[in-house]
């Protein structure tokens, strides 16, 4: 099917779209709201977090669009302003909003290096790396959460409160682990580690990574989530590991050409019947476009599908609590779905401008 001008203005006119949509969900505060979904399926907003702002305002990274300069620049300061450390240095919430029970929650790295891939791309000020390298097993693997070391305060002495803060979350959140049903003390996940590998690469920064460390095809992929205490969605993993490759240039060529193809068969495995589902196409089609391996036909498809679909309803299952116990709960968002489809479109758009009518 030939690309061009009549899909160029359908595909403009949904941007357009999708662009104001995101801009009014957007709260005052510059904020996106993360809501949890408990085993019933009710929703609570979990109060404000870094998390899905960040992810946001990277998958809006250089769209020339006056609101989406204005969402972003929002969004940078929202992401600034909760940092009361001034380190740059996160947490996956902040206030102990209605539902929840961890105001001692933990700094961690997840949150810390989402927030510095944005803050480097957008040219703003970034956390010490050496704090997120010093946070590491023998192994050389990345704990998730944020603990205080020696060597740390030896080569940043103004870094002591991190032991402070560290000691009442500790007694308070991480030792209660199982109580509060939410964390384990050594935790390291691959999507954790990948969100730090990302900011590394960003700031221009390389580390010592093993290719087995990254699983590759869907069965391994699979096995991986299942003992995630944190992710559990394939869609996720594929963004965060196409975010990965386009940053850092991991895989060579056939590595990327097979990642490609792992990809499409998630793709097509996908059930558009399902608003859930949906959600993970727009992540997985995202994918794609990040290792640049999307193509007109993804473009028509993309188009039928937000043509046919209410995108309110399509709500990415971004994250999970400790799965290890059976009231834990999911993290989802609509404003990450659309944010996904307004990259894509423009995408699009720059593809098609270099296909030849």
């Amino acid at each position: 099917m030939p690309y061009p001008q009549m899909q160029n203005e359908i595909i403009s006119n949904l941007k357009n779209q999708l662009i104001s949509t995101l801009l009014s969900k957007q709260k005052p505060n510059g904020e996106f709201e993360l809501f949890a979904s408990t085993g019933d399926r009710k929703k609570f907003y979990i109060g404000e977090s870094p998390f899905l702002t960040a992810h946001i305002i990277y998958h809006l990274h250089e769209i020339d669009d006056l609101r989406v300069h204005t969402i972003v620049g929002k969004a940078l300061d929202f992401l600034e302003k909760i940092d009361y450390t001034d380190k740059r240095i996160y947490k996956f919430w902040y206030n102990n909003a209605i539902g929840t029970a961890f105001p001692f929650l933990p700094f961690d790295l997840d949150d810390t290096a989402l927030v510095n891939q944005v803050l480097s791309l957008y040219k703003r000020k970034t956390v010490n790396r050496h704090v997120l390298l010093n946070n590491r097993s023998n192994d050389k693997l990345f704990y998730t959460w944020l603990k205080p070391s020696f060597k740390t305060l030896i080569q940043s002495p103004d870094y002591f409160f991190l032991f402070a803060e560290y000691l009442k979350s500790y007694r308070v959140f991480l030792k209660n682990a199982n109580k509060l049903k939410m964390a384990e003390f050594d935790d390291s996940e691959i999507i954790v580690r990948m969100n730090v590998y990302i900011m590394m690469a960003i700031n221009g920064y390389t580390t010592e990574i093993a290719e087995k460390e990254i699983p590759f095809n869907n069965e391994d992929i699979k096995k991986e989530l299942s003992s995630s205490l944190h992710y559990d969605n394939a869609a996720m993993y594929y963004l965060t590991l196409a975010k990965f490759q386009k940053h850092s240039c991991f895989f060579n060529t056939t590595k990327c050409d097979q990642l490609a193809e792992e990809i499409r068969k998630q793709i097509t495995s996908v059930d558009l019947r399902v608003n859930r589902e949906i959600a993970n196409s727009f992540s997985l089609y995202l994918s794609l476009s990040l290792i640049n391996k999307l193509t007109p036909n993804d473009g028509v498809d993309i188009i039928k599908i937000l043509k046919s679909t209410n995108l309110e309803d399509a709500l990415f299952e971004v994250c999970v609590g400790n799965k290890k116990f059976d009231s834990y709960h999911t993290y989802t968002s609509v404003d990450f779905t659309l944010s996904c489809a307004i990259r894509l479109l423009n995408d699009f758009q720059i593809l098609s401008s270099n296909v030849k009518i």
